[in-house]
């Protein structure tokens, strides 16, 4: 079951057959330079159990990035709740695997992302949470309509915060 298409993209739900995949995206010292650590196989296999989990209890979550030219799995993107400063709000979240950079898919599937939040899931506010240092996320959250709102405290780091509103 697909969650949603975009021209390029399938986004659907994680599968168990996209361990390996993914696992060389949270492995990838590129993908995850800004992140706090690498994941392993064991972490990664708790990651897709996790947001089956997410998607079972709150109808979002982390999801698949599917090439539709090759099928190929490309990335990931979705919707995660996150408390920030005390406030439980929903991020955006997306990683796209580095030889397919520079080719618009980020763009496309956010905006298949908020698309599917304000439309599908009837959700008022997205936010994204980007390292200071990650310019070309940042550029990505501008191009897809989101404003830069502050810097908080995550992860044990500072944080930019995002907000996009559905209006």
């Amino acid at each position: 079951m697909n969650i949603f298409e975009t021209e390029r993209l399938i986004i659907r739900p994680f599968q168990k057959t996209d361990l390996n995949n993914l696992h060389k995206l949270l492995s990838s010292p590129e993908a995850m330079k800004y992140y706090p650590s690498l994941l392993n196989r064991k972490e990664t296999k708790e990651w897709i159990k996790r947001n089956w989990k997410r998607q079972n209890n709150t109808g979002h979550s982390l999801w698949a990035i599917i090439r539709k030219s090759d099928k190929a799995f490309i990335g990931q993107c979705g919707l995660v709740k996150q408390n920030v400063e005390g406030k439980e709000m929903i991020e955006v979240g997306y990683m796209i695997r580095n030889d397919c950079w520079r080719q618009g898919y980020a763009l496309e599937a956010v905006r298949g992302v908020l698309s599917y939040a304000f439309n599908k899931l009837k959700i008022n506010e997205v936010i994204a949470l980007i390292d200071p240092l990650n310019e070309p996320s940042k550029q990505l959250a501008i191009r897809s309509g989101f404003s830069e709102k502050k810097q908080v405290h995550m992860w044990n780091k500072n944080t930019t915060l995002f907000v996009k509103s559905n209006k």
